[in-house]
């Protein structure tokens, strides 16, 4: 795939600057569902991961009603990228 280069800094220096303006965004999302005990929801190379209120991230959809009545967790490590 070839990557299209601007001679324009100021693209670049504005995508870079709409990019925080997003990541600052999700962080607040993020520490707000927290705070609620929210689960967060990823996905990494396909595969969906839940990040529990007490910090434990599992496959298993705490939004599903029977994997609240069989209440089993499983303790899992997110792949090591960037999210």
């Amino acid at each position: 795939m070839e990557v299209k280069k601007f001679e324009d800094l100021n693209l670049y220096l504005k995508g870079f600057e709409i990019e925080s303006i997003g990541n600052q965004a999700v962080r607040k999302a993020q520490e707000e569902n927290r705070k609620k005990g929210i689960p967060l929801v990823y996905s990494v190379d396909g595969k969906i991961y839940y990040e529990l209120a007490d910090g434990t991230i599992t496959t298993n959809s705490p939004f599903d009603s029977e994997s609240k009545t069989e209440n089993k967790t499983e303790k899992e490590e997110l792949p090591n990228t960037t999210l």
